[in-house]
């Protein structure tokens, strides 16, 4: 009797769910949601959508960018069966007229026998916070001995080294390091037998030319000492460092050419393609994970907006149509950054030798520019000086430069992105 029992109950328990499927099935059901390529709403047409057919939801987990305008929306929709009835907001729909989905809609469907119907609510989930917004925070300002006349940023072995050229003791750099702007310290006082706007990372070690423009020099014990000579002509700038090598603009017989350092010598690569803007005066060196770059300077007292580029050390050119609508306007001895895999230009000189209060970005590795976002702006009460310059260090950037309310300080400010709080669920 047990058994009969226990066959009835198993019995009934599939004819249940047989007849829950079937009840399914032959309701009305989305199977798909997705949208087609919107030009304000960058990246909708990659976005997965998850369609619960039995809570009827559908919603997205990634959400949409910040900046999305989501008010006139044209979605994509693939039904189980032909719905004789489609409605949002109760309003019918005919699959062709957008929809405002800036807040949750209510979409519902009638079977074709009228019998069933589904209401889905639909939610397009967006970032409510910029992702890419810039928070900036004023450190501590650093008081000097005198007054500021040049310096240098550098992180060097996750610490924050500040170089710092001044009026009372010119002949001499005083280092500040710290792990952060606001515990800066005064470590050091050495000889200024170098050019602080040309201090690059190689291999561990920090590198400059010298005052002389003859020699490379290497930053150890708190002195800058002689490392490799150039005899054929004269050092301009060190570039950067790359698969161990470190890319040196120089000048041969009044041409432009490219020198390397590997660590013993220094030797002039005549192989190299150059562009006809190779090494302006006043171009800012920046190295990104994608190649070295040059940014803008001046050719024949005209600032220029070009990006020279190379993804090898070989061959270079500019990648940018300075007459483009994404072009940045000309400037040099502007202050560059590659942050959260975006390349930030801050400032710079016009030919007159004013600042240039604009400050652009570039989100595909210097090819366009922006004007750079109100979210992204430096304070209200920040303006670019000659000598200003920036360090990426622990997910901060950093922008440091001379004070303009007292000359004896140096002005540091912190952003953070926000995206670089954001946390993968």
């Amino acid at each position: 009797m047990r058994k009969i029992l226990f066959f009835i109950a198993i019995l009934l328990v599939a004819i249940s769910c047989k007849n829950t499927q079937v009840q399914h099935k032959s309701s009305p059901h989305i199977l798909k949601f997705y949208f087609g390529y919107h030009k304000n709403v960058p990246g909708i047409e990659q976005i997965t959508f998850t369609v619960d057919t039995f809570d009827c939801t559908i919603y997205n987990t990634d959400s949409i960018i910040y900046e999305a305008n989501l008010t006139r929306m044209l979605p994509y929709i693939v039904y189980k069966g032909s719905p004789s009835k489609k409605q949002f907001n109760g309003t019918d729909w005919n699959s062709v007229d957008s929809i405002d989905f800036s807040h949750p809609v209510q979409y519902r469907l009638v079977s074709n026998n009228k019998k069933q119907e589904a209401t889905y609510t639909i939610t397009l989930n967006k970032h409510t916070v910029d992702p890419e917004e810039i928070v900036w925070n004023k450190q501590n300002d650093m008081v000097l001995d005198g007054t500021w006349l040049n310096s240098k940023a550098c992180a060097y072995n996750n610490l924050f080294y500040v170089f710092v050229q001044q009026d009372s003791n010119p002949e001499n750099l005083d280092l500040y390091t710290g792990v952060d702007a606001n515990s800066l310290q005064k470590a050091a006082t050495m000889p200024c037998n170098i050019q602080l706007n040309t201090i690059q990372a190689h291999n561990g070690k920090l590198y400059a030319i010298s005052t002389d423009n003859k020699n490379l020099c290497v930053y150890e014990n708190n002195v800058w000492e002689e490392t490799a000579s150039f005899t054929e002509g004269t050092l301009q700038q060190l570039i950067g460092s790359l698969n161990g090598t470190l890319y040196i603009a120089c000048v041969v017989e009044n041409n432009a050419k490219l020198a390397t350092y590997n660590n013993i010598a220094i030797s002039i690569d005549n192989t190299a393609q150059l562009p006809n803007q190779f090494a302006l005066p006043g171009a800012t060196p920046l190295t990104t994970p994608h190649g070295l770059y040059l940014l803008g300077g001046l050719e024949q007292n005209k600032a220029q907006n070009c990006v020279i580029s190379s993804h090898n050390g070989f061959y270079w050119t500019n990648i940018l149509n300075q007459t483009g609508q994404y072009a940045y306007s000309p400037r040099y001895q502007a202050t560059v950054a590659y942050y959260q895999n975006i390349i930030f230009i801050f400032g710079g000189l016009t030919e007159q030798g004013t600042s240039v209060q604009e400050h652009y970005y570039s989100t595909n590795n210097g090819y366009s520019w922006n004007i750079q976002k109100e979210t992204q702006n430096l304070p209200d009460n920040y303006q670019y000086q000659a000598g200003t310059d920036a360090l990426v260090l622990q997910d901060n950037l950093y922008i440091i430069g001379p004070s303009e309310s007292q000359s004896s300080r140096m002005s540091i400010w912190k952003g953070r992105i926000r995206k670089a709080d954001f946390k993968i669920k």
